[in-house]
């Protein structure tokens, strides 16, 4: 499986990119990891756009929208670890999570235009009641991603 997490983050302190580090290394064994964080507006638009432009070209995605904050209600761990295993037995080769963009004031208009030519839903993922930064959000989402597959091969969560 391999699974993109883009993220608008203008700023993200050294201890979360070290943590994000230990992740992607221990997610390294289970499935295809890429983070890419965007620094600004002009940027995230040029990155999503070529993520759209390949998601058009290639096999299967599933697009996750990731929130916190949010009064809606949230996935358990087993839960999420389910939804991961259930798109790798319908053909979903890539998992795409957005991480920040609903905080942009952009956000509204470009997704709009971002995904009226992509021919996939956009499931939105609340993870915290908690409003957490997008730096903060994509690293728990690294730690819930691993969690999933911890459990989807029914292996200890814990050491």
């Amino acid at each position: 499986m391999n699974i993109q997490i883009h993220t608008y983050c203008p700023q993200a302190a050294s201890y979360y990119v070290e943590a994000r580090k230990e992740y992607e290394k221990r997610l390294s064994r289970y499935c295809k990891l890429k983070f890419i964080s965007y620094k600004n507006v002009k940027q995230a638009k040029k990155g999503l756009l070529k993520l759209q432009e390949n998601c058009s070209d290639t096999g299967q995605n599933q697009f996750f929208l990731v929130l916190s904050g949010a009064k809606e209600s949230t996935l358990s761990s087993p839960d999420f670890a389910h939804c991961i295993e259930n798109a790798g037995i319908h053909g979903i080769s890539t998992l795409i999570f957005l991480v920040g963009f609903s905080e942009n004031e952009n956000w509204e208009d470009f997704s709009t235009s971002f995904f009226s030519d992509i021919d996939f839903e956009l499931t939105t993922l609340y993870f915290s009641s908690f409003s957490l930064s997008p730096a903060l959000t994509g690293l728990v989402l690294e730690e819930q991603i691993y969690r999933a597959y911890r459990i989807i091969n029914k292996e200890p969560y814990h050491k």
